[in-house]
């Protein structure tokens, strides 16, 4: 099928670029982001990660890049500055609430394993 007059006019704008990469065409308007991880519990911690992208919306993950060129989207609360000061406790504290709703998780597994006469059993 031959090209129509349409498709063989180029604007102006297009008319310096071939679109094949060979152009003088350097991104514009692009901002260089780097993250660091400040969760100490993650295994990238303490590490600064190129990002790829940043989330449009608050708690989404940010994309980066690991040293090896890998994509990793990681907590954008897990590259604030606060998240360093993350600590276990000696002593875990949960609310009646937290523990009720685990206990209604755990329930129907346990009692799978009693309706088929296994139980649980602490030794082996």
């Amino acid at each position: 099928m031959a090209p129509t007059a349409r498709h063989q006019q180029r604007s102006p704008r297009q008319a310096g670029h071939s679109g094949d990469g060979g152009d003088d065409n350097h991104p514009h308007n692009t901002i260089s982001l780097t993250a660091t991880v400040y969760y100490p519990f993650h295994p990238m911690r303490g590490r600064e990660l190129r990002v790829t992208s940043r989330p449009r919306h608050p708690g989404s993950p940010v994309t980066a890049v690991d040293e090896a060129g890998f994509g990793l989207r990681i907590p954008a609360w897990m590259v604030a500055p606060e998240a360093a000061h993350y600590q276990l406790a000696a002593h875990a504290t949960l609310d009646a609430r937290t523990l009720r709703a685990l206990a209604a998780l755990l329930m129907p597994l346990l009692n799978d394993g009693i309706e088929d006469g296994e139980g649980l059993s602490t030794t082996s």
